[in-house]
């Protein structure tokens, strides 16, 4: 009978230790359970997605989308280094764009901005340097200048793609009412038509006095892309097709080129630049189509 009355004895030393303890157990489980409950339904960024709610199709297409733009952009480097006296480094403007497009975060869009602005120095002097046009290599003239405009075209449209990509998000949230979303839409628009047709002043000006060498008309994409502000798109062609005959009309009758020139790279050069206006006037076009549908 000993051992029995000493397991006895110590079943119930263990249940005077337990017993007065349950319920701050229970009370703690339930704790517990109502923070997981919160944490699955009420999140930070709103309730989680189920297993049948996400779309597993998603990353993939991100990385073909993705695949795609760095192809564009590795044929236009290309491009760029075999064509001698030609800035083909103007159409960046397009995978950048496309990027944007593609939903993708700020952080990307510069870091693409940033990547095609090293690319358009680095393509020039390296193929200044393995085949050079002229006798003697020349690095710093009118080239390096419209390299630079390219440059400033590229991180110019990061930022504003940017800021667009802010908006837009701003815009979709549902706790917005629908009045404050058209002041704001009206407010943007006003603004945009403010900063437009003074930038496209000055801009037509410029290069009509400037020397032919000096290929301002890459400077036409910015202006153009924050008249895509207004969400118009009479308006968006009305300044595309007046930006495109400033464009010619001002390498025709504008300023004379200066000395140690190459007509036909001039000519090439300028036609690049109304392409590239032409490729972005399009993805806007685009863009604005699918926002309204």
């Amino acid at each position: 009978m000993y051992p029995q009355k000493l397991c006895f004895d110590s079943c119930s030393n263990y249940a005077r230790l337990w017993v007065p303890s349950l319920p701050r157990l229970s009370q703690s489980n339930n704790s517990l359970r109502r923070a997981v409950l919160s944490a699955k339904y009420l999140t930070s960024s709103g309730p989680l997605v189920e297993w049948h709610q996400q779309s597993y199709l998603t990353p993939a297409r991100s990385k073909r989308r993705t695949m795609l733009v760095l192809f564009l952009v590795l044929w236009i480097a290309v491009c760029d280094l075999c064509l001698p006296l030609t800035n083909v480094a103007i159409l960046y403007i397009a995978p950048l764009v496309l990027m944007s497009l593609f939903r993708a975060d700020s952080r990307t869009i510069w870091r693409l901005g940033l990547t095609t602005a090293v690319l358009t120095y680095a393509v020039y002097f390296l193929k200044n340097t393995v085949n050079p046009y002229y006798e003697t290599l020349i690095y710093f003239d009118y080239r390096l200048v419209n390299r630079s405009l390219v440059v400033l075209v590229l991180l110019s449209l990061a930022g504003v793609l940017q800021l667009w990509l802010r908006t837009r998000e701003d815009e979709q949230d549902t706790e917005l009412p629908d009045q404050f979303r058209q002041q704001d839409r009206e407010i943007g628009s006003t603004i945009a038509l403010l900063l437009c047709v003074p930038m496209v002043v000055a801009i037509v000006i410029t290069d009509y006095f400037a020397p032919a060498n000096f290929n301002l008309a890459i400077l036409y994409p910015v202006p153009l892309f924050i008249c895509c502000w207004t969400r118009s798109r009479k308006l968006l062609w009305s300044v595309f097709v007046v930006l495109a005959v400033c464009a010619v009309s001002c390498f025709v009758w504008g300023g004379q080129p200066a000395a140690h020139h190459d007509a036909a790279s001039l000519v090439r050069n300028r036609i690049l630049a109304v392409i590239s206006l032409t490729v972005l006037a399009s993805v806007l076009d685009y863009w604005l189509a699918r926002e309204k549908s």
